[in-house]
């Protein structure tokens, strides 16, 4: 589904030099366009956070087979404090529903998928609004005498109004973009892990309860530590 590109009004070429108030009111039209085409926010931040959550548990629930890497993550002090056995029955928990954790987590990367229709409205917007802006800016700068009238006082600040309002078009516009790739690459992330690694590490796993043979030890381990780095940056992408 594509998003529609919004428009906006467009400026008159020719401005009447003896109507104050169409100086003090330029873009007006324009803005209100723009701010009712802002209206709806970005919703994806709290959906991109539940997910990378999610996976954090999942990643969790995979060590329930590994107590030696949970003693390692909790280190020494962790180890004395008794921290690996509390990790050890977490993950031992998280195990038991891991079935429901991957649902959970199907759930929020469709929450995410659908975002994105909204992302790229967005982005749309923000480019459109602030190439909008620019144009009526344009204009506005050659309307100005060289007498320095009100007239010319009044349409002078509001261009430095409309300039400010640029930027933050064009800024916020940066910010939608950034954030789109956010979440495509959380999304392609969390595929990777769905699609190839988990399958991978549960395959392996069925093989090694069978019987403990080091290759398949060694691969099972390999996938995991794979899942836990796509976790880890899925992690680091939010910061």
């Amino acid at each position: 589904m594509i998003a529609p590109v919004p428009v906006f009004p467009l400026p008159d070429p020719s401005l009447d030099r003896s109507d104050l108030l169409a100086a003090t009111r330029y873009g007006e039209m324009l803005l209100s366009a723009i701010e009712a085409q802002s209206q709806a926010g970005l919703a994806s931040d709290p959906a991109m956070a539940a997910l990378v959550a999610q996976m954090q548990q999942i990643r969790l629930a995979l060590q329930a087979r590994d107590p030696a890497a949970i003693r390692r993550d909790s280190g020494w002090w962790g180890r004395l404090l008794g921290r690996d056995v509390e990790a050890q029955l977490q993950a031992e928990q998280l195990s038991a529903q891991l079935g429901v954790l991957l649902s959970r987590a199907d759930m929020l990367a469709a929450t995410l998928r659908a975002a994105l229709v909204t992302i790229a409205a967005q982005r749309s917007s923000r480019q459109t609004a602030g190439e909008a802006i620019d144009r009526w800016i344009e204009l506005g700068q050659q309307q100005l005498g060289l007498d320095d009238s009100a007239w010319d006082q009044a349409l002078s600040r509001r261009l430095d109004h409309l300039r400010r309002l640029a930027v933050l078009q064009h800024t916020q516009h940066a910010q939608v973009v950034l954030l789109q790739g956010q979440v495509h690459e959380l999304l392609e992330r969390y595929q990777r892990i769905r699609d190839v690694l988990l399958p991978a590490w549960q395959q392996q796993a069925t093989v090694q309860a069978a019987a403990q043979v080091p290759t398949q030890l060694r691969e099972m381990q390999r996938a995991q530590d794979d899942i836990t780095a796509e976790v880890t940056a899925m992690q680091a992408r939010l910061r």
